[in-house]
């Protein structure tokens, strides 16, 4: 006869009908998507179209990719493909003059940058951002069920958003 002590593993008593405990549910943030330099300038050009998209992501990438938006001037020019926002500067000469000092006719010069970021990667950038600013950005863009829309703000936070981030700086000893 076999002592109970002698029994290496413990036994576990489980009801047939007891379901398994699920599992924990993290909701985990996505990872913070860096810009490079020359996709916040870009984004800094556009930020009208970027508010929209930091205060609704799937609505404001669908409004750009729908339709086919382009603008210029001064030497930049963008447009909004069905995947990707592109631009270019160009450098920027100015042929004639009016006499106040204004520049009355200017054409391209080489090209300086050109420059593209997929949707895919600007709904990863937004859906990165803290979501007190995306709260904040959906509450300036929202006119139901009450009318709260308040463009210059929405675009002041985007901005925000686009700056440069601050280089850390060195102690001194």
């Amino acid at each position: 006869m076999m002592a109970l002590t002698q029994l290496a593993e413990p036994i576990e008593q489980t009801r047939p009908d007891a379901t398994p405990a699920e599992p924990e549910k993290t909701t985990a943030t996505p990872a913070a998507v860096v810009l490079t330099g020359p996709e916040r300038a870009l984004l800094r050009k556009v930020y009208d179209l970027i508010g929209p998209c930091i205060a609704s992501t799937e609505y404001g990438i669908e409004y750009m990719a729908r339709g086919y938006r382009s603008g210029c001037g001064g030497g930049f020019a963008y447009k909004c493909t069905k995947k990707r926002i592109t631009a270019q500067w160009h450098e920027w000469i100015v042929t004639d003059r009016y006499p106040d000092g204004s520049v009355k006719k200017a054409r391209k010069g080489r090209l300086l940058q050109d420059v593209s970021i997929t949707y895919t990667r600007l709904a990863k950038w937004c859906d990165s951002l803290p979501e007190q600013v995306r709260a904040q950005a959906l509450t300036w863009w929202r006119t139901y069920p009450e009318d709260m829309r308040d463009l210059p703000q929405l675009y002041r936070l985007t901005l925000e958003q686009l700056a440069e981030p601050e280089e850390p700086q060195l102690a001194l000893w």
